[in-house]
């Protein structure tokens, strides 16, 4: 009788270790959760305030809503110098994100699409605004001349 109930004990603590594996490999499934996020197919450079900006849309298709989407923008370009050959290939730079701002952590709020804006800075004003790196450098300038 001891013989049988613990093996009935062994057997329900391995059920219940692979039924709790396989409700959280459910939930915890990132592939199929970040399909549903889309975003646009074109970005678009505008005027905004004086100064050109970088915009693009994203939104969420699931009616259950991400509960902290943060967004961040990274460049990554090839510098060329001024005799128009590459210097640095594959060169990646973390762009500001002014909208949302990312300085509070970028969070979006996807139950409604949103337009994610990157204002592109011609001069640093200081450390927390840079020089926008999608805008040509004056040797990338001089080389296409």
């Amino acid at each position: 009788m001891a013989i049988l109930i613990s093996m009935q004990s062994v057997l329900s603590t391995i059920a219940d270790a692979i039924a709790i594996g396989i409700i959280y490999d459910r939930l915890s499934r990132a592939e199929a959760r970040g399909a549903t996020i889309l975003f646009s197919k074109h970005a678009v450079v505008r005027p905004v305030g004086g100064l050109l900006a970088f915009q693009f849309r994203v939104a969420e298709l699931q009616t259950h809503q991400l509960s902290e989407a943060h967004v961040r923008m990274v460049v990554v370009r090839h510098d060329v110098s001024e005799a128009g050959r590459p210097v640095r290939y594959f060169e990646t730079h973390q762009i500001r994100v002014h909208s949302p701002d990312d300085e509070l952590g970028g969070m979006l709020f996807l139950a409604v699409p949103h337009t994610v804006t990157h204002c592109m800075l011609p001069v640093a004003t200081d450390r927390t605004n840079p020089r926008s790196p999608l805008l040509p450098t004056r040797a990338y300038l001089e080389a296409w001349r």
